[in-house]
């Protein structure tokens, strides 16, 4: 490397993957061309961070740091999905290298002031190491060296949000993994909860504040709580002055009701009110009718009679069923708000799958170039070897 650099090699210079000298260096864990290309100028946060980050060459990750490659710089090629070298390596790295090696590659990182809270799509390094598809040894790495004094914070949750209604929802280590988020193999989802049980993690799943909560929302601050408070009793406030309202209205086109019936029957044989028994009587009551008279109007009283009794069962149901629909109103709402959180699972639940398609078809990708590099440098080398026999001939 030091020769071609002595000969003007351009170290910007970048592959048809749009990728350095810099960044394969680093991927290989190679510290001495690392080196070398940063004391000449090599660009700053093109990606060589995450890639000695997650390949856990814990050497050059310091030395890049120290060369000023920032650790919460946002991975802009596509395969990082805006992570950070310290969530790429949470979510990608080879646990099977061994804990010492993450250990170490941790420990740089946190030296170089990486922020373990920082978040991505929701999720901060402690969430990304449950998605590893090996989580238990990075994810005891990431609560041990970087996570361990953060475990009680309010900004320890994944964030998601609902397409519907743009609230956010929070979620705690534990429950991420118990709502069935996390992309790891089921098989380690009861040691990850004793180990994050055992760190000190907490329950939490809750609206942000002032929004509706789950109904089986825990673990919310106190302002959060009080939010919901008021929330519901503003909710019910508004109901209750709905339904009052409606209920009046009803009432006036009921008492309407009983008017007309009232003023058709006594249209036909002003008696009636007086036979029905609810006449007050005045002064200008009129003389007793005859025998035939008062006979018809016992019987028209006595139907007046059948007629306002219907009406007054008819207005009992109407008033059973207003009520009714302001109780399915709330049951309605309630069921809406359980599919829209179903709907939020299944877009979180899918949103991991494509994550976890992009880390195999990531790995896929350095395990292709990986070969096309060693079958071109094969083919260099064998021209190489038979210009020299050509040479020697």
């Amino acid at each position: 490397m030091e020769k071609l650099l002595e000969f003007n090699a351009e170290v910007s210079a970048k592959d048809q993957f749009e990728r350095s000298a810099l960044f394969y260096a680093s991927r290989n864990g190679d510290y001495e061309s690392v080196n070398a290309l940063l004391k000449a100028g090599s660009p700053l946060n093109d990606g060589s961070l995450h890639e000695a980050a997650k390949n856990l060459h814990s050497s050059v990750v310091a030395l890049l740091i120290e060369g000023k490659h920032h650790p919460d710089t946002p991975g802009r090629d596509e395969e990082y999905d805006g992570r950070t070298a310290l969530q790429e390596m949470a979510l990608m790295c080879d646990c099977t290298q061994g804990a010492k090696k993450i250990e170490k590659t941790l420990l740089a990182l946190a030296k170089g002031k990486a922020n373990p809270l920082l978040k991505t799509h929701g999720k901060n390094a402690l969430f990304y190491a449950l998605d590893n598809p090996n989580p238990v040894p990075i994810t005891r790495a990431v609560l041990d060296f970087v996570m361990a004094k953060h475990m009680t914070s309010d900004e320890n949750v994944y964030t998601a949000t609902d397409p519907e209604t743009g609230t956010k929802y929070y979620y705690s280590p534990k429950m991420y993994i118990s709502k069935g988020f996390s992309q790891g193999p089921d098989c380690y989802t009861d040691e990850l909860m004793k180990l994050l049980i055992y760190k000190g993690a907490v329950d939490g799943y809750y609206a942000e504040e002032g929004a509706e909560q789950p109904i089986d929302a825990v673990g919310m601050a106190q302002a959060v709580i009080d939010a919901e408070i008021r929330r519901k009793v503003r909710e019910e406030k508004v109901r209750q002055s709905e339904f009052e309202y409606q209920l009046k209205l009803l009432r006036e086109k009921q008492s309407i009701e009983r008017r007309e019936a009232t003023d058709e029957v006594t249209a036909e044989d002003p008696e009636v009110e007086k036979e029905a028994g609810i006449d007050e009587g005045g002064e200008d009551a009129p003389e007793k009718p005859d025998v035939t008279q008062r006979k018809t109007s016992l019987q028209n009283a006595e139907a007046y009679k059948a007629r306002m009794s219907q009406l007054e069962a008819l207005h009992a149901e109407q008033e059973a069923e207003l009520r009714q629909s302001f109780v399915t109103q709330v049951e309605t709402q309630q069921l809406a708000f359980q599919t829209r959180m179903t709907k939020l699972a299944s877009m979180v639940k899918e949103q991991n799958k494509l994550i976890a398609q992009r880390q195999v078809e990531a790995k896929d990708a350095v395990a292709r170039h990986n070969r096309m590099a060693k079958e071109w440098m094969s083919a260099q080398r064998e021209q190489l070897i038979r210009g020299a026999m050509k040479q020697k001939r």
